[in-house]
């Protein structure tokens, strides 16, 4: 808590801070709630990660996320990390509500694995990737690994795909789906071998992913 405050009060006011990575740091959900009170004033931020801290909460990490809406933005964000921080259904909507903004069109590393969203979460924000234009945001990147994402949740964001064919990739390894709807994705991940290219250095390097092409 003492951390989190302090970013607020010093670093932000002193430097332009870009870059904040708390892994691993024991945040729980009071500690959170004053990170989300800090981000607002962190208009120059472009790279935040408060995974693999699980006390967070599903509440306190949608508290996080809608702060960084909140902010008079200098510098668009380009990486979200949420992993494994017990995220479900509220972050799922702070999530859709965030990408349909300007300030995250420059998005291209959305991590929600090793979470509890379910298909509803899912279906909110495949509902938010499909309304944002291809043409006026980067390729994205939205990792849901490890979830509890069924059939259901699955469809709805492999439909959204269908808006975004060039400039989305979703990964759903370790989730609830059916075999016939793994297999699927097994196939439409072949189809769309071209999606990443080996001298493309904007988008980053992650092995053993499912990607799901137009539809």
């Amino acid at each position: 808590t003492l951390l989190c405050r302090g970013i607020g009060d010093f670093f932000v006011r002193k430097w332009e801070l870009r870059e904040l990575r708390l892994e691993l740091c024991g945040m729980g959900k009071s500690s959170a709630k004053c990170l989300a009170d800090a981000l607002v004033r962190c208009s120059h931020l472009s790279v935040l990660s408060i995974s693999h801290n699980p006390d967070i909460g599903d509440e306190s990490a949608a508290c996080v996320v809608k702060s960084l809406s909140q902010r008079k933005v200098k510098q668009k964000m380009n990486i979200l990390k949420l992993c494994c921080v017990n995220a479900s259904r509220h972050t799922s909507i702070a999530i859709a509500e965030i990408l349909s903004l300007v300030s995250f069109s420059s998005l291209r590393d959305l991590d929600l694995r090793n979470n509890r969203i379910e298909c509803t979460g899912a279906s909110i924000i495949a509902k938010s990737l499909a309304s944002v234009s291809s043409s006026s945001v980067s390729r994205l990147q939205v990792r849901l690994d490890t979830n509890r994402i069924g059939d259901q949740g699955a469809r709805s964001l492999l439909s959204a795909l269908k808006f975004r064919p060039k400039s989305l990739q979703i990964t759903l390894n370790g989730n609830e789906t059916s075999p016939i709807l793994r297999s699927s994705l097994a196939i439409a991940s072949k189809r769309s071998s071209a999606f990443i290219r080996k001298n493309d250095s904007s988008i980053p390097s992650v092995p053993d992913f499912v990607v799901l092409p137009q539809i």
